[in-house]
C-alpha cells in the first residue's frame, strides 16, 4: 500500500478511536507539508470519508491554514454528504479569501473531479448492488428444494459433490450449469471438484452472459465468504479473549474492617487496556491497584494481563511500594515493545490505622474527598514518578492518612475524557463535581453515579477509550 493510503487508513482509525490523536496527527502532517500531504487530502473524496474531512476542517487553527486548504475545502463542500462535516467545511471556509483567482479556478477544477470520482464510486456501488440482485433473481429462475445458493461454505464440499454426481442429463446439467461454474472455482475438495468438472464436461450454458455472471458470481462468492470466515474467526477469538480477560479482574471483593469499597470497567472494544485489582495481602492490608496501558484491543490487553500478574507476584513479597513499582516498571520494559507503557497507580491500605501507602506511576491523580468545616475539600494523590514501561526509574511513595467518611475515586481517562458528539469532554472538573454529591452514599451507588452521568454527557456518542472507575468510602 502506497504511503499516502497508510497514511489515510491511520486516520481513519484515529479518528473512529481517539479523535485527539487523529488532530495532533494530521497537525504533524500539515506542518511538515510535502506530497504526503497532498496525496492524503486528494483521496478524501468518498462520501465515506465525511469524518476525515471533518477532522481536517476542525483542525485548521487560523486563516493562514484554511487559505492553504481552500481549494480542498471547497471541493468537499461542493459534495459533501455529512452533516456535521458539511457544517465543519463551511466554518473553515467562512471569511476566508482564497489567495488568487487562479486558486479559486484549480478549487473549483478540483471540486468538479472530485466530484467526478464520487459519483464513480457511487456508480460502483450501484453496480454492486444490481450484481447481487441478478443473482438473487438467477436463483430464483432455477427452482429447486435445495437452497443452492447457501452452499459457498469450504464445510458443504460433500453437498455440492451430491448434487453434482445426482444429475441425470445434459438438460439438469444446464438448469445448474451457474451452480457448477460458482463451485468449481471455489472448490477445494477434490472429489468434489473432479464431480462438478465432470458435471459440467460438454455442457454449454444456456447464454455466455450467464457463464460471465456465473463467474461473476464466483469471484464474488469467493471473496464474501473468506471474508465471512475470517470473520467469525477473529469473532470467536475475541469473544474468547473478552471472557478471558473479565475473570482477569477481581471476581471477590476481600473483606476489609471499615473500608466500603468496588470497581469496574467498561473496555471500549471486546478487550481493553485499562486496569484494576485489588489483592489480599498480609496483616489484613488491602492492595488497591488501577492502570492504563496505552492503545487499544488485543496489544493493549496483552500489556494489561503481563502487569497484573507482575502486580500479583510481587505485592505479597515487596513491603515497599515504591520499591514494587521499581522492579514492575523493569519487568514491563523487558517484556513490552518499545512504544509501549502504562499509567498505574498502585496503593496499599491498612485497616488498622487508616494509613494509604501509595505510588502513582503518571496515572491521573485519585481524588480524595472530605467533609471539612461543612465544605468538601478535594486533594490528590500525586507522589511517585514518570510511567512506567519505557525507561529504568526510581519511585517515590506517598503516604495519606485518612478520617471517617473519606470518599476515594480513583480512575483513568476514559472516564473524565468522555466525549459527545460536539467533541467536548467531560473533564475532571465535572468529575469532582459529580463526586461531591455522591459523598456519603455506599461506593457501589457512587460508581454508578458517576459512570452514568459520563454516559449520559456522551449523549450516544461513541466510547473512544476504555473506562475504569474504583470507588472506596471510609467508614
Amino acid at each position: 500500500m502506497p504511503p499516502a493510503e497508510l497514511v489515510c487508513e491511520r486516520l481513519r482509525r484515529l479518528a473512529v478511536e481517539d479523535p485527539r490523536e487523529a488532530r495532533k496527527a494530521f497537525l504533524q502532517l500539515f506542518d511538515s507539508g510535502g506530497s504526503a500531504l497532498e496525496q492524503l487530502l486528494g483521496q478524501l473524496s468518498s462520501p465515506a470519508d465525511g469524518r476525515l474531512r471533518h477532522l481536517v476542517a476542525s483542525a485548521l487553527r487560523n486563516n493562514r491554514d484554511k487559505e492553504r486548504l481552500a481549494p480542498y475545502l471547497i471541493a468537499w463542500h461542493e459534495i459533501e454528504t455529512d452533516e456535521f462535516a458539511k457544517r465543519a467545511i463551511a466554518s473553515a471556509l467562512d471569511g476566508v479569501k482564497t489567495v488568487s483567482a487562479a486558486q479559486t479556478a484549480l478549487a473549483q477544477e478540483v471540486a468538479r473531479l472530485t466530484t467526478a470520482i464520487g459519483r464513480e464510486m457511487a456508480q460502483r456501488e450501484r453496480l454492486n448492488r444490481e450484481l447481487e440482485i441478478a443473482r438473487e433473481v438467477q436463483e430464483h429462475l432455477f427452482p429447486q428444494r435445495l437452497p443452492l445458493g447457501q452452499l459457498s461454505s469450504p464445510a458443504d464440499g460433500r453437498l455440492r459433490h451430491l448434487v453434482a454426481s445426482a444429475l441425470r442429463n445434459n438438460r439438469d446439467k444446464e438448469r445448474l450449469a451457474p451452480y457448477l461454474i460458482t463451485w468449481h472455482e471455489i472448490e477445494t475438495d477434490e472429489f468434489a471438484k473432479r464431480a462438478i468438472a465432470s458435471a459440467l464436461d460438454g455442457v454449454k450454458t444456456e447464454s455466455a452472459a450467464q457463464t460471465a455472471l456465473a463467474q461473476e458470481v464466483a469471484r464474488l462468492t469467493t471473496t464474501i465468504g473468506r471474508e465471512m470466515a475470517q470473520r467469525e474467526r477473529l469473532n470467536r477469538e475475541l469473544e474468547i479473549a473478552r471472557e478471558v480477560q473479565e475473570h482477569l479482574f477481581p471476581q471477590r471483593l476481600p473483606p476489609v474492617p471499615g473500608l466500603d469499597y468496588c470497581g469496574q470497567c467498561r473496555p471500549a472494544r471486546e478487550v481493553g487496556g485499562d486496569y484494576y485489582d485489588f489483592l489480599e495481602l498480609p496483616g489484613g492490608r488491602l492492595g488497591i491497584a488501577v492502570g492504563d496501558v496505552s492503545g487499544k484491543g488485543v496489544g493493549a490487553a496483552l500489556m494489561m494481563a503481563s502487569l497484573e500478574a507482575s502486580i500479583r507476584a510481587l505485592a505479597s513479597v515487596v513491603q515497599d511500594p515504591a520499591d514494587l513499582m521499581g522492579r514492575v516498571n523493569a519487568l514491563v520494559c523487558q517484556a513490552s515493545a518499545a512504544n509501549r507503557y502504562a499509567t498505574l497507580f498502585y496503593a496499599e491500605y491498612d485497616p488498622a490505622t487508616r494509613r494509604l501507602s501509595y505510588v502513582n506511576a503518571g496515572h491521573n491523580p485519585p481524588m480524595v474527598l472530605r467533609n471539612s468545616a461543612g465544605s468538601c475539600q478535594v486533594l490528590r494523590l500525586e507522589a511517585g514518578g514518570p510511567v512506567i514501561g519505557l525507561l529504568p526509574q526510581n519511585y517515590e511513595r506517598g503516604v495519606f492518612s485518612h478520617e471517617p467518611g473519606d470518599l476515594i475515586v480513583l480512575f483513568t481517562d476514559g472516564v473524565s475524557e468522555s466525549m459527545n458528539v460536539r467533541d467536548e469532554e467531560w473533564g475532571e472538573e465535572r468529575l469532582i463535581e459529580l463526586a461531591k454529591t455522591c459523598h456519603g452514599l455506599p461506593a457501589l451507588e457512587g460508581m454508578r453515579r458517576i459512570l452514568a452521568a459520563a454516559q449520559a454527557f456522551a449523549a450516544g456518542a461513541p466510547q473512544h477509550d476504555d473506562m475504569t472507575l474504583v470507588v472506596l468510602r471510609v467508614a
